[in-house]
């Protein structure tokens, strides 16, 4: 049963009936017992269960920001709360000379000194949706390939192979279980010619800790990074959903990724896909 943890910030709470925000899984499943997956993934690696349904409004209650007591707005917490924004056409522009839609295999892709130098303009710009420290660190562009169940690879074993992660916990802070929600979260903008959806786990990870039963006074230390948490949770909790948030081109989530379980889907999709990502303290201004 889904649980209240993480709010969802939407541009349009109230939802587009044509082409929905939010879709829930039927549970995880391991990634060894997959018939149809084509790549390789990590041991231990788990994915999404189909089939994908749209959230009632009991649930929407528990992922939707609600007024507080008082009716003041709900407040944005970097180190657990998840949103969605539309970035202004001026903050992308920069990159117009990279020309990156014309990219239609990973093949025709040619770094350049411009795209370091786009980046960089792209990045002075976004300084705004910094709360606290505006400092930030640039991941690049990234481009996987189209009409993935996952997309994050976990490692390259050469030119034309590589494992991927399945739903997974980043880990650039390295911060311990009970400081993970200090750590930086992520702004990735969408800069492809089609929607692609985050994948998440709605537990912050001293959630996920709890709902195992597990005890801080007993059992902290064994999960001192808590790196071990997203599997021992999903395999115990098969049937707990994952959450499918669509971004559409020109919109970025920010989300606290290491601080809860995710990866990204462009299943069904003809291009590549293609985003930006910096890592800092993010946040949205309610």
């Amino acid at each position: 049963m889904l649980k209240k943890s993480i709010q969802i910030f939407l541009p349009e709470p109230g939802g587009d009936e044509k082409n929905p925000r939010i879709w829930l899984s039927s549970g995880t499943y391991p990634a060894s017992e997959s018939s149809f997956e084509q790549v390789c993934y990590r041991s231990n690696a788990f994915l999404p269960q189909a089939p994908w349904r749209q959230p009632t409004r009991d649930e929407l209650r528990l992922l939707l920001p609600m007024p507080e007591d008082g009716g003041e707005p709900a407040r944005w917490n970097i180190g657990a709360d998840l949103g969605v924004i539309r970035i202004p056409p001026d903050c992308l522009s920069p990159l117009d000379r990279l020309n990156l839609n014309a990219i239609e295999t990973l093949e025709d892709r040619v770094m350049t000194r411009d795209e370091e130098v786009a980046v960089a303009a792209v990045r002075d710009r976004i300084i705004g949706y910094c709360q606290g420290s505006p400092t930030t660190e640039s991941l690049g562009i990234n481009i996987s390939n189209p009409n993935m169940t996952t997309i994050t690879i976990y490692e390259r074993v050469d030119a034309n192979r590589q494992t991927y992660a399945g739903m997974h916990l980043d880990s650039w802070d390295k911060l311990p279980l009970k400081h993970r929600h200090k750590s930086r979260n992520r702004l990735c903008i969408n800069l492809g010619r089609e929607d692609r959806f985050f994948l998440f786990i709605n537990l912050t990870l001293i959630d996920m800790f709890r709902t195992l039963g597990l005890s801080e006074a007993k059992d902290i230390y064994k999960h001192y990074r808590g790196l071990k948490l997203p599997e021992e949770f999903m395999s115990k909790n098969p049937a707990y959903p994952v959450l499918k948030l669509r971004i559409s081109p020109g919109e970025a989530y920010i989300a606290p990724t290491e601080n809860i379980i995710h990866d990204a889907t462009n299943r069904g999709n003809r291009y590549p896909d293609i985003t930006l990502t910096f890592l800092g303290y993010f946040g949205i201004t309610i």
